[in-house]
């Protein structure tokens, strides 16, 4: 939800966007893919985050902005 919306702002907005979700490719409708690239990346597993920081590093070689939305939701 967030996450995704701030993606969608982004790209919309010229950036070239690493986004990093648990799912390789969420819907990304804004008709401007080509700026941003996804990373699959598991925030329980420390492997996980290092290898993603690793890849995007590789692709992008800087990062100028950071956008944490991670979250859990719990309904009752």
């Amino acid at each position: 939800g967030i996450g995704l919306a701030v993606v969608r702002k982004l790209v919309g907005d010229g950036f070239s966007v690493a986004a990093c979700s648990r799912h390789p490719s969420p819907a990304l409708p804004t008709g401007n893919e080509g700026n941003v690239r996804f990373f699959q990346l598991d925030l329980a597993d420390p492997d996980s985050v290092k290898e993603c920081a690793q890849a995007i590093h590789r692709q992008y070689q800087r990062i100028d902005a950071l956008v944490n939305c991670a979250g859990v939701a719990a309904g009752g």
